[in-house]
């Protein structure tokens, strides 16, 4: 059995122990039994086994980043509010795989003989302005 400290989101007190059967990371988003209802939580720290009896919470897909606890932690010290209030300010990622085929993206960029003289002055030129209608490719000749 595996212990975590939890930071229910929104709520005003400390940092609350539960368990799981399973191991967890640093920042899951967690689903948790408090006073009868389900609530959001995010998984802080690992802990020993406490000397109470603890309920098991489920994971879901989405984490927190250590950068968002971080300033979680920023936030809760410096305004002395809780974790849990802290951290409802974030918005947790969806975990998901990213196993994307190789895309390859053909850039062929023809450039009219405007373009091609507008480019060449910038080239020429280390500082440059370039003005032009809407539509009128500034765009292409920038990439």
């Amino acid at each position: 059995m595996f212990y975590y400290e939890i930071a229910v989101l929104g709520y005003p007190k400390d940092l609350l122990t539960y368990s799981s059967t399973k191991r967890c990371t640093i920042g899951d988003q967690v689903e948790v039994e408090l006073r009868n209802k389900t609530k959001k939580g995010a998984l802080l720290k690992e802990v020993e086994c406490p000397s109470f009896r603890c309920l098991e919470f489920r994971c879901s897909d989405f984490r927190y980043s250590k950068e968002q606890i971080d300033l979680a932690r920023f936030i809760s010290a410096y305004y002395f509010c809780s974790m849990g209030e802290a951290i409802s300010l974030f918005e947790p990622f969806l975990l998901f795989e990213t196993n994307y085929p190789n895309i390859t993206i053909d850039v062929d960029i023809e450039l009219s003989s405007l373009q091609n003289s507008a480019l060449e002055f910038i080239r020429k030129n280390r500082a440059s302005l370039l003005f032009g209608d809407t539509g009128s490719g500034k765009t292409e000749i920038y990439i």
